[in-house]
Formats: C-alpha cells, structure tokens, sequence
C-alpha cells in the first residue's frame, strides 16, 4: 500500500489513436488547417504519381531518397516521412517523438 501511495501522484499520458487510417489532402479546400483537410473519398490517384518513379539519391546508409510531399501525393496528407531502402540499406536506430515514419 506504501508503494501504490507514493507512486500515485505520477501522470501517465500518451498520444490518443489516430481517428483514421487515410486522409488524402482536398488540395482544392479553401479552409487551410494544419495541413489539408481530408476528402470524403479516396483514389488510387492519391496515392500514385510519377515522382515515385523517378529514382532518387543513396545515401550513406543505403536509404534511397525521393522528394515527394502532399502537393505530388495527396494520400500523404498527415503521414511523417515514407522512405524506401536500396538494396542492402539499413536505417540506424532512432526515434520520432509524435512522429510517424512510415
């Protein structure tokens, strides 16, 4: 009971869930949020763009870098970083504080 006594008074917070999978950008919104707001539906159009096809950078680690936001991706609208490895890549361990990587 001593223990459970002291220990009480200690705070244990966390980020909620996301409320959804997938929010692709409303490039065309006048309402300007952080970020875009969402669509009500999604395409496969959000998602593809010839930016992806472009082959990008290796870096030191072997991660391939191309440059893509949510103006040339709308479904990355919300997401941190997407990233893809070269062969034999590796990414370092690290961490994103309220932050995505995907």
């Amino acid at each position: 009971m001593t223990l459970l006594a002291i220990n009480s008074d200690k705070a244990c917070a966390a980020d909620p869930d996301m409320l959804q999978d997938i929010c692709s950008a409303d490039l065309t919104s006048t309402v300007k949020v952080n970020g875009f707001p969402c669509k009500n539906t999604s395409s496969t159009d959000d998602f593809t763009s010839r930016v992806l096809s472009m082959p990008g950078v290796v870096n030191v680690f072997g991660i391939m870098i191309t440059r893509a936001n949510v103006l040339s991706v709308p479904g990355l609208n919300t997401l941190g970083v997407s990233m893809d490895f070269a062969p034999g890549g590796i990414a370092p361990p690290h961490i994103h504080p309220r932050a995505t990587e995907r």
